[in-house]
C-alpha cells in the first residue's frame, strides 16, 4: 500500500505507470473522521479535505482479474438465492406429480376388484348361498330390473324381495336348476366411486324337465364403499328363452 495526502481530484484518465507496466490503482480514503470511502482509479471518490488516500496498485491484467471476480460474486449473491428457490420449487412440484401418480394409481380399480361384488353375487345365486349373495349389495336403496313380473324392485330390501319373486316364478312355470354363467366384462366405466359394468351371461335352467337357455347380458352399476365395490343396482337382459344346445 502507498499512503498518500489527498487535496484535489485526480485527472479522470489518470492511471499510472511504474517501468514498462501500466498500473490500476484501487483507491482507499480515510477521512478525518476515520470513515473510509473506497473507489478506483480512473474515478475515484471526490475529494475529502485532510482526508489520506490509501492506493494499492496492481498489473492491469490482474485488475481485469479482480473486476471479473467482483462481478461473478455480485452475480452469485443474486442468482443464487433465485437459482436456490427455482431448485426447491422443481423439487415440490415433482413430489407433487409423484403424489398424484400414486393417488391416481391407488384410486383406479381393476377389473377384478370391479367384478368381485359380480361374481360373489351370481356365485351366491348358483349355489344358493344367500347371505354370501346379499353381502354383496350396498347399503341403502338397490335398484333391480329383471324379466319376470314386476320387474322392476327399489328399496333397502330390493334384493330380498327380487330373491322372493324369484322362487314364485319359478315354481309357477315349473323353473328349476338354475344356473348363471358369465364372461369376462365387455364394458366397464369408472368415475370416481361410482361403476359401470356390463357382463356377458348364460342363463341356463329346466322348464318342466326342458333344458333352456337365455343368451344375453347383466349390467351393474357399483359403489366403492370403504374402498369395496359394492352393487347399487342390476339389469337382466337377453333373448327369449329357446331349447339348450
Amino acid at each position: 500500500m502507498i499512503m498518500v495526502e489527498h487535496t484535489q481530484r485526480p485527472p479522470r484518465k489518470a492511471r499510472l505507470v511504474v517501468g514498462q507496466m501500466l498500473y490500476h490503482a484501487q483507491l482507499r480514503v480515510v477521512g478525518p473522521n476515520q470513515s473510509v470511502t473506497t473507489g478506483c482509479f480512473p474515478a475515484p471518490p471526490s475529494t475529502i479535505p485532510g482526508s489520506r488516500c490509501l492506493v494499492r496498485l496492481m498489473p492491469r491484467g490482474l485488475w481485469q482479474s479482480e473486476v471479473k471476480r467482483s462481478l461473478l460474486s455480485a452475480h452469485s449473491a443474486i442468482l443464487r438465492p433465485i437459482g436456490d428457490y427455482l431448485v426447491k420449487m422443481i423439487r415440490m412440484t415433482g413430489v407433487l406429480l409423484a403424489s398424484l401418480i400414486v393417488s391416481d394409481t391407488a384410486l383406479a380399480a381393476t377389473t377384478a376388484e370391479l367384478t368381485a361384488p359380480i361374481h360373489q353375487f351370481i356365485d351366491g345365486f348358483n349355489t344358493g348361498d344367500v347371505k354370501s349373495a346379499y353381502a354383496s349389495y350396498a347399503s341403502g336403496d338397490i335398484t333391480i330390473i329383471d324379466e319376470f313380473a314386476p320387474h322392476r324392485w327399489t328399496g333397502p330390501k330390493a334384493p330380498q324381495e327380487w330373491a322372493a319373486e324369484y322362487d314364485k316364478h319359478a315354481r309357477a312355470t315349473g323353473v328349476s336348476e338354475g344356473l348363471v354363467k358369465y364372461s369376462d366384462p365387455t364394458r366397464t366405466e369408472v368415475e370416481g366411486n361410482v361403476a359401470y359394468v356390463v357382463v356377458p351371461t348364460v342363463y341356463l335352467y329346466k322348464e318342466r324337465g326342458q333344458s333352456t337357455a337365455e343368451e344375453g347380458q347383466m349390467t351393474f352399476v357399483l359403489a366403492r364403499v370403504n374402498g369395496a365395490w359394492k352393487i347399487k343396482s342390476w339389469t337382466w337382459s337377453g333373448v327369449p328363452p329357446h331349447p339348450a344346445k
